[in-house]
């Protein structure tokens, strides 16, 4: 074991008591073979553990243990994106069932084909009449108006004329 992580459990895990029997064994092992570790091991017992024997103890208030239940709850609960948590307001504010939606979306899309299939007729309409039109002024022939060339035949040209 490296010295460095040898200071850093001890730091943690040894003067906390929380260290595995694995782990223990294998820093007294460290111990025996590097005083300096050993010696900073005693120094930071002394400084930490032995400083707070002596101090008194003071009851925690029992409105504070909620609190800190409800900290260490939120702590274990799985970090989400701000997209997900987005997401998950959605939801909640629209909350549609499935048929529903199936069936708004399954009137939108007839809807929709119902516009399209109206607006092909009417164009196709339309360019029956342009056709119409068209040969209506082709029969006719081209024939000069009586005013000069100026007239086009329409109701607001004899108005204005």
């Amino acid at each position: 074991m490296e010295c460095k992580k040898a200071r850093e459990l001890i730091l943690t895990d040894y003067l906390d008591g929380q260290m595995d029997d694995t782990q223990r064994v294998r820093l007294k092992v460290h111990f025996a073979n590097c005083s300096g570790c050993e010696e900073f091991a005693l120094a930071a017992k002394k400084v930490v553990i032995d400083s707070m024997v002596s101090l008194e103890r003071t009851p925690v208030p029992e409105s504070l243990w909620p609190s800190i239940k409800e900290a260490i709850a939120a702590a274990e609960q799985p970090k989400v994106g701000l997209v997900v948590r987005c997401r998950e307001k959605v939801k909640v504010i629209f909350a549609i069932p499935t048929p529903v939606f199936t069936f708004a979306a399954a009137v939108l899309f007839i809807s929709i084909i119902g516009i399209a299939a109206q607006v092909k007729i009417n164009n196709r309409a339309t360019s029956q009449e342009q056709a119409e039109y068209s040969m209506n002024s082709l029969s006719a022939g081209f024939a000069a108006p009586a005013n000069g060339g100026a007239d086009f035949g329409t109701s607001i040209e004899e108005y204005f004329l």
